[in-house]
C-alpha cells in the first residue's frame, strides 16, 4: 500500500474517532440533562432502541452486502473463454487486485453505516409497532382492521418493505459490477455475454426483488385506506387545504384495489418466471414479463380507475359514491373529535332588556376591551422597565379574585437575546433570567386608556394576596409569538355587506377596510426565535443580573435545581462538545456546584422529552402558590387514519386524526417538567405511556387543584376542529356531496384591515347551563358569504367535568342574524361614530379597531368592539371607546357600563365591580356585583368614578389646549360631555 495512501487512511480513521467522542460526549450530554428531569428512563428507552435499529439493520446489511460481493468475486470457471476486449490491460488490473476485496468491503461496511444510520429514524414506529393498542370501535369497512393496524403497524411494515427492496438493488447492482469487472458479465456490441453462475445469482436476487415488490403492493393496497382525493378545497373559506373526500372511493374499491389485488400474483408470477430462466439462456422471457408487470401497473393504477370513474361513476356520481361519502363523514369527525358535539338550535332573536343585561353579571364584566397585540405593545411601552426585558404574548386566563371569576390577560417579562450585550459573560453568566409577569383584568381601564393592573412592576406587586409572587426569576421562558390567521381576501367587489342597495357611504378616513387586506394583523414586526441551544452557567462565581432598584442593580445566585450540575472537566469537556463553545473549557467561574441549564424553552423542552407530541405554539403562565408555571398544550396526531381527510397546514403537514391528549407544565424557576394526560380515550396516547411507563401523569387525579383550574380549551386544537366542522357538521351524504350548507370563518374589521374572526375566550352562562363558565367560541358564516349573516356558533368548554366538551349552535335559517361584519357595516355608516373616528384619526393619531366580539346572551346576540388610538410618535395603544350593537341599536361611548346604559337603558350595566383608583396608580375591588336593579351604594360608587374622571378630562383637554393640539382637545370636551351626562341622570336618582 502506498505510503501516502496509508496516511490518508490514518487520518480519516483519527478524524472519525474524534468524532464518534465528541458525538458521544454529546449524548452523554443528554444523558445527564434527562436525568436531572427524572426522565432517565424515556432516554435509555429511545436511545436503546435507535442503537438497537441501528445494530440489526447495519449487520444484516453489511452481511448480505458482503455476502453477495463475495459471491461475485469467486474464480471464473475455466469453461468460459474471454471474448472481446479486456476490460482493463493486465498491468492495470493487477494494481486493482490488491486493493479489491478491501474496497468491497469498506464499501460494504461504508452502505451499512450508511443505511443503519437511516434506520434509526424509525425508531418511534417500531415501538408502536411492539405496543400499539387497539384503537377500538368501528374497523374499517375494506379490509375490516381495525384502525391501530394503519396507525401502529402499517409505517414500520413500510419501512421493513423499503429496506428490503433497497437491499435487493444494492446487492443486485454491486454484484453486476464486480461482474462486469470479473468478465463474467460483458457486453459486445449489441449482444450481451453472462457465465451460468452469474446468471443463477443475478435471476436469484432479481426473483427475491420481485417477490418483495408483490409485498408492496399488498401494502399499498393497505395505504389506499387514508387516500385523499378530490378537488382541493379551501377550509372553512381559508388558504387551508382539505381535499373533497379521503379513503378508497367507488374508483378505488372496485378498480384500484383488484388491480393492487393482480399486481401481488403477478409480481410473484414474474418472480417465478425469473428464477426459472436462471437455468435458460436468453432475456426474452423474464424481459417480457417484467415489461408487462411495468405496464399493468401504470395502467391498472391510473388508466383504468379513470376509466372506470368517467364511464360508470360520473353518470351517476352521487348513487355511486354515496356509501363512501358516509364513511369519509363519519370518519373524518371520528379523526378531529368531532362525534360528540351537542348540536342545539339557538333563537338569536329574543328580546334583550336592561334586566337580562343586569342579570348576567359574569358575563358583562368579563367582556374583554382589550386585544392581545394592541395591549403587548402598552405592557411593552409600561413594564418593561429595561431594553433587555421583553413581554413576547399576551395570554388569556381567569383566576378567583375576591369570590369573582375574573377574566385576565398577562404576559411573562422575558430576556430578549437581541439586547444583551453581545459579551460572552454577559451572555452566559450574568443575564441568565426573565423577571415576573404583568397582569390585568380584560374590562378595565384606567383614566388614560391604559389597563388597571393586578401585577406590575419590578419587584411584582400583586393587588390581591392569591397573586403574590415569591418567586419571579424566569430562568425557563416561552418566546414563542401566537400565529394568527392570514388576511382576508374576498372573492369579489362589491357594496359593503349589511349596506342597503346602492354604495354604501364610506368609512372614515384612514379607518376604510382594505378589500384586499393589506396587513395580516400585526401590531409588532416578527421576532427573531433564539436559538434552541440557548443555555446559560448559574451558581457561578459570577452574580446574576436579578433586577434594577432605582440608580443600581440587583444581584443573585439561582437556588434550584434544574440543570446538569458541572461537577468533574469531563462534564466541561462534554458541554464543550454540545455547545462547542471554548469558553466552557478556559471560563475560571464555573465551581464543582455550577450549573448548565439548557432546552430552556418550553416548547423545545416538551418536545425533547416527548417527541412524540406536537407542542402548541402559545403556552400561557400561571400564578401558582407564589412560583410561576408555564402551562403548555400537546398534541398526538397521524395521518394515517382510514377514510378521514387530513387537513393540511401547509409546508407538507398535515394530519386526520388529532387530539389534545396532553397538558405539560414547567416550573419557571427550576425547569421540572410535567405531562399529564388530558384525554384517556386516545389510544396514541396510551400506546406511549405504555411506552415510557412513568412519563405520563393522570390529569385528573395528579394535577395540582390549583392548576388543574387553569387548564384551557386550546386555541389551535379547536380551530382544527372549526375549519372540519365547516364542512363535516354536513351529515347527510346528499347534502355533503352537492357543498350546500359550507360553513367559514366570518369577517371582522381589525385594526384597518379586513381579517377572519380568530376564536375567543369569553365567560358566559351557555344555554341551559346554570351558572356563567369560561369558553372559547367562534361565530360562524355561510360560505361565500363570509362578510355577511352569522349561521352558527361554536363554543369549546373549559372547565371542571365539562372540560373538552364541544358545543354548536346553529340559528334558524330562515331569518337573518347579523355577522361580524354586518356590524362593522352598520357602524361605518353611522354618522357620529364616522365623523368622530374621523377627528381622531387625523393630527398625528390612528384609531385601531379591535376584535369584535359576538356574545350571546339569554337566547339573543350583544356586539361589543374596542376602539383604541394611538399616536405616531409613542405608538402605545389607548382605549378609548366601546362600540356596542344590539339589534338595530348602535352605540359609541367611553365605557362599556356607558354604552350598555345607551342601548338599554339607564342602569342595564352590572354596577359594584368597578376598580377604584388609589394614589399611587394601585386599585383597590370594590364589592361584588349584586344582580338586580343597581343600589344606591352602587350609585354613590359611580358617582364618584365619573366626578374623577370629569376632573381628568378638564384637566387634560386644558392641557391640549394650551399645546395647539385642537382636535385632541374638541375629542376631550365631546367626552367630558358625555360624563357630565351620566352624572346628570345618576343625580337625578339621588
Amino acid at each position: 500500500m502506498p505510503k501516502r495512501f496509508r496516511w490518508t487512511l490514518y487520518v480519516i480513521g483519527v478524524v472519525t474517532l474524534v468524532l464518534l467522542a465528541m458525538r458521544s460526549l454529546s449524548i452523554w450530554v443528554d444523558y445527564l440533562w434527562f436525568d436531572a428531569l427524572g426522565y432517565r428512563g424515556v432516554f435509555v428507552k429511545i436511545i436503546t432502541t435507535r442503537i438497537g435499529l441501528f445494530a440489526a439493520v447495519a449487520a444484516l446489511f453489511f452481511v448480505w452486502l458482503y455476502l453477495h460481493f463475495r459471491l461475485a468475486r469467486r474464480p471464473i470457471p475455466k469453461d468460459i473463454s474471454v471474448i472481446g476486449r479486456r476490460l482493463l490491460p493486465p498491468a492495470e488490473r493487477e494494481v486493482v487486485e490488491r486493493y479489491a476485496d478491501k474496497v468491497l468491503l469498506i464499501v460494504a461496511v461504508v452502505i451499512a453505516i450508511v443505511v443503519g444510520l437511516l434506520a434509526t429514524n424509525e425508531w418511534a414506529n417500531l415501538l408502536t409497532f411492539k405496543h400499539g393498542v387497539p384503537f377500538g370501535g368501528d374497523a374499517d369497512p375494506v379490509f375490516h382492521k381495525d384502525a391501530g393496524f394503519y396507525i401502529f403497524r402499517l409505517p414500520f411494515l413500510q419501512f421493513l418493505n423499503r429496506t428490503a427492496f433497497t437491499a435487493c438493488l444494492l446487492a443486485l447492482l454491486g454484484a453486476g459490477v464486480v461482474y462486469v469487472y470479473e468478465e463474467s458479465l460483458r457486453f459486445t456490441g449489441s449482444s450481451v455475454f453472462i457465465a451460468s453462475h452469474v446468471r443463477t445469482h443475478l435471476f436469484a436476487l432479481g426473483a427475491l426483488a420481485l417477490v418483495v415488490k408483490a409485498w408492496s403492493y399488498r401494502l399499498a393496497a393497505y395505504a389506499l385506506i387514508s387516500w385523499q382525493h378530490g378537488e382541493l378545497l379551501n377550509a372553512a373559506g381559508l388558504p387551508l387545504q382539505i381535499r373533497e373526500g379521503a379513503g378508497p372511493y367507488y374508483a378505488d374499491v372496485q378498480g384500484r384495489l383488484p388491480v393492487l389485488a393482480v399486481l401481488v400474483f403477478a409480481a410473484l408470477v414474474c418472480a417465478v418466471i425469473v428464477a426459472v430462466s436462471a437455468k435458460g439462456r436468453g432475456l426474452k422471457v423474464p424481459g417480457y414479463a417484467l415489461a408487462g408487470l411495468i405496464i399493468l401497473s401504470f395502467l391498472g393504477q391510473t388508466a383504468y380507475p379513470a376509466l372506470l370513474q368517467r364511464l360508470v361513476v360520473e353518470p351517476s356520481k352521487f348513487t355511486r359514491e354515496k356509501p363512501y361519502i358516509e364513511r369519509n363523514i363519519a370518519w373524518t369527525n371520528r379523526g378531529f373529535g368531532l362525534t360528540g358535539v351537542d348540536k342545539e338550535k339557538y333563537p338569536g332573536d329574543a328580546v334583550l332588556t336592561a334586566a337580562s343585561i343586569r342579570d348576567n353579571p359574569l358575563t358583562i364584566r368579563n367582556i374583554r376591551l382589550w386585544d392581545d397585540r394592541p395591549l403587548e405593545k402598552t405592557f411593552n411601552a409600561q413594564q418593561e422597565l429595561r431594553r433587555y426585558y421583553d413581554f413576547i404574548d399576551v395570554d388569556i386566563d381567569r383566576y378567583h379574585l375576591d369570590d369573582q371569576y375574573q377574566q385576565v390577560m398577562l404576559s411573562a417579562r422575558q430576556l430578549d437575546p437581541d439586547q444583551i450585550p453581545a459579551e460572552w459573560v454577559n451572555q452566559r453568566l450574568l443575564y441568565t433570567h426573565g423577571f415576573g409577569i404583568v397582569m390585568a383584568p380584560v374590562n378595565r381601564v384606567g383614566p388614560e386608556g391604559f389597563p388597571e393592573y393586578l401585577i406590575k412592576d419590578i419587584p411584582p406587586r400583586s393587588l390581591y394576596p392569591e397573586l403574590q409572587i415569591k418567586q419571579p426569576r424566569l430562568y425557563y421562558m416561552a418566546w414563542v409569538q401566537k400565529v394568527h390567521l392570514p388576511k382576508f381576501k374576498p372573492p369579489a367587489e362589491g357594496p359593503a355587506p349589511g349596506a342597503p342597495e346602492g354604495e354604501a357611504p364610506p368609512a372614515p378616513e384612514g379607518q376604510q377596510p382594505s378589500s384586499t387586506a393589506t396587513a395580516a394583523r400585526e401590531t409588532t414586526p416578527p421576532r427573531k426565535p433564539p436559538d434552541p441551544e440557548d443555555y446559560v452557567l448559574v451558581n457561578t462565581d459570577q452574580d446574576e443580573f436579578d433586577y434594577p432598584l432605582g440608580e443600581k442593580n440587583m444581584y443573585t445566585k439561582y437556588t434550584g435545581h434544574g440543570g446538569i450540575v458541572i461537577s468533574s472537566f469531563m462534564r466541561r469537556l462534554a458541554l464543550f462538545t454540545k455547545f462547542m463553545d471554548l469558553q466552557i473549557l478556559f471560563t475560571s467561574s464555573i465551581g464543582k456546584d455550577s450549573r448548565a441549564l439548557i432546552n430552556r424553552f418550553i416548547t423545545r423542552r416538551a418536545s425533547v422529552v416527548a417527541p412524540f407530541l406536537l407542542p402548541d405554539l402559545d403556552p400561557y403562565i400561571i400564578v401558582h402558590k407564589g412560583r410561576l408555571v408555564w402551562m403548555l398544550d400537546c398534541y398526538t396526531f397521524s395521518n394515517r387514519l382510514p377514510y378521514s381527510t387530513v387537513l393540511n397546514l401547509g409546508r407538507g403537514f398535515g394530519f386526520n386524526y388529532i387530539r389534545n391528549s396532553v397538558k405539560a407544565t414547567v416550573d419557571a424557576y427550576d425547569g421540572t417538567l410535567d405531562l399529564y394526560i388530558a384525554d384517556p380515550t386516545d389510544p396514541i396516547v396510551r400506546t406511549w405511556a405504555k411506552i415510557f411507563p412513568g412519563l405520563l401523569k393522570d390529569m385528573r387525579r395528579e394535577m395540582p387543584p390549583e392548576l388543574l383550574e387553569h387548564i384551557r380549551y386550546p386555541q389551535f386544537y379547536f380551530m382544527c376542529q372549526a375549519w372540519m366542522y365547516a364542512d363535516y357538521h354536513m351529515r347527510d351524504p346528499q347534502v355533503f356531496f352537492n357543498r350546500e350548507d359550507r360553513w367559514s370563518l366570518p369577517v371582522e374589521v381589525y385594526q384597518t384591515d379586513k381579517v377572519n374572526v380568530e376564536p375567543y375566550y369569553v365567560v358566559m352562562k351557555l344555554p341551559g347551563e346554570a351558572k356563567a363558565e369560561f369558553i372559547q367560541m367562534l361565530p360562524m358564516t355561510p360560505t361565500g358569504k363570509e362578510e355577511q349573516n352569522m349561521i352558527a356558533w361554536l363554543a369549546g368548554r373549559c372547565d371542571g367535568k365539562h372540560y373538552g366538551k364541544l358545543r354548536v349552535f346553529v340559528f334558524p335559517k330562515e331569518r337573518l342574524f347579523y355577522g361580524p361584519m354586518q356590524i362593522e357595516a352598520r357602524v361605518d355608516q353611522d354618522t357620529d361614530i364616522s365623523r368622530e373616528m374621523s377627528l381622531w384619526g387625523g393630527g398625528g393619531s390612528r384609531v385601531l379597531r379591535g376584535n369584535l366580539l359576538v356574545i350571546p346572551i339569554n337566547g339573543s346576540l350583544l356586539y361589543v368592539e374596542p376602539l383604541y388610538l394611538e399616536a405616531e410618535q409613542t405608538q402605545i395603544p389607548q382605549l378609548k371607546r366601546v362600540i356596542v350593537a344590539y339589534g338595530d341599536r348602535v352605540t359609541m361611548q367611553p365605557s362599556l357600563d356607558e354604552a350598555l346604559d345607551a342601548v338599554f337603558g339607564a342602569g342595564a350595566a352590572p354596577r359594584g365591580t368597578e376598580a377604584t383608583p388609589l394614589p399611587g396608580g394601585e386599585a383597590v375591588a370594590a364589592p361584588p356585583a349584586e344582580t338586580g336593579p343597581p343600589t344606591a351604594a352602587a350609585d354613590r360608587a359611580r358617582l364618584r368614578s365619573l366626578i374623577r374622571r370629569a376632573l381628568d378630562l378638564d384637566a387634560q383637554s386644558a392641557a391640549l389646549l394650551k399645546q395647539g393640539d385642537f382636535a385632541g382637545f374638541d375629542a376631550k370636551r365631546k367626552e367630558l360631555k358625555q360624563v357630565l351626562e351620566e352624572l346628570n341622570k345618576l343625580s337625578a336618582r339621588q
